[in-house]
Order: structure tokens, then C-alpha cells, then sequence
């Protein structure tokens, strides 16, 4: 039986792409206000996919595979959904993995007088 599971895993994996996409920032450090830009990596997204930006969970942003965003809080949390209308990708909607963001506050100068 095990062989059976073994040889149905070969089959699926040779008949169909198993996509995947992971999000990073480009941007080391994040201060509030300034921008910061994130950068989707594909794998095996077919063809003909649509790229969905998210912010706390609301579309920002679409069909880039980079965002760019200066209106970031702390906590603020990142992610992006990959749909592919590829018949041969095995998933239609796929998410990133998600960057809970640490936003350092913007450091005021002080005016002497």
C-alpha cells in the first residue's frame, strides 16, 4: 500500500507544478514614513498568474512582483497571494508566508533656538 502512496506522490508531482511564493523586505531597517519595498519570489506560477498584495489582510497592490508602501506602522503585517488560472499549477490561490513588520518611529531633530 505504501508503494501505491508513493507512486500516486511521483505522478502528481510529474503531471503538475506545485508553485510557491515567498515575500521578503528589500529594505533593512524600517522607520515610519519612509519607504520600504517588498519582493515576491515565484516558483512554478504557470503562465498566467495575478499577484495580490495585502496589508493587514485589505489588497493594496496587484501584478508586481514588488510593493512598495511609506505609510507602515509597527505591527502592520505584510503577505501576498499568488493566483494562477495555469491549468497545469496544482493550486489555484496560494499565500506568501507573512512579515509581521517592526517599524521603528522616525527619530525628530531637535530645533535649537
Amino acid at each position: 500500500m505504501k508503494y501505491l502512496y508513493l507512486l500516486l506522490i511521483l505522478l502528481i508531482t510529474n503531471l503538475c507544478y506545485c508553485q510557491s511564493i515567498q515575500i521578503a523586505t528589500i529594505t533593512p531597517n524600517l522607520i515610519e514614513g519612509q519607504s520600504t519595498s517588498f519582493l515576491a519570489t515565484i516558483s512554478n506560477g504557470g503562465n498566467n498568474y495575478q499577484l495580490n498584495w495585502k496589508k493587514n489582510g485589505v489588497v493594496v497592490g496587484t501584478n508586481s512582483n514588488i510593493y512598495t508602501d511609506s505609510n507602515l506602522k509597527d505591527g502592520d503585517v505584510i503577505a501576498c497571494v499568488l493566483q494562477s488560472s495555469d491549468p497545469s499549477t496544482l493550486l489555484k490561490a496560494i499565500s506568501s508566508n507573512y512579515l509581521k513588520l517592526q517599524v521603528k518611529p522616525l527619530q525628530k531633530t531637535p530645533v535649537l533656538k
